[in-house]
């Protein structure tokens, strides 16, 4: 779905500890596979965003801080991405639901011909 090059161009820090990202990488497969198909996210743009995503926030914030305090400034995390590690928002599985949802099939009408009577 996505590369370490790909992860690199996303997350540059990410290069700077290639096992820990090939690791986020592999965790993040693993679970985006275990919520759609891996043929379907191999070829969706989207879940590749999803997926590059997933494994920035888990690289970024791998202790699962809430907030941060430097002086007078504080920093809080939105309670949806408080949690540590690899994991998907509900958003975001909503999203990755929707790649495998079927799409609604138009009933088609029967037509009849009307005949020329004269």
């Amino acid at each position: 779905m996505f590369t370490l090059d790909e992860l690199a161009a996303y997350l540059p820090d990410s290069a700077e500890n290639p096992a820990r990202a090939e690791l986020l990488r592999d965790l993040t497969l693993g679970l985006i596979y275990s919520v759609v198909p891996q043929a379907t996210a191999d070829a969706s743009m989207v879940a590749k965003s999803v997926g590059l995503e997933v494994a920035a926030r888990a690289f970024r914030n791998v202790d699962g801080y809430v907030s941060e305090s430097v002086d007078d400034y504080t920093y809080r995390r939105d309670s949806k991405s408080r949690a540590a590690g690899v994991y998907l928002t509900g958003e975001e599985r909503a999203t990755l639901n929707s790649l495998t949802a079927t799409p609604l099939r138009i009933r088609s009408r029967k037509l009849r011909s009307i005949g020329n009577r004269p």
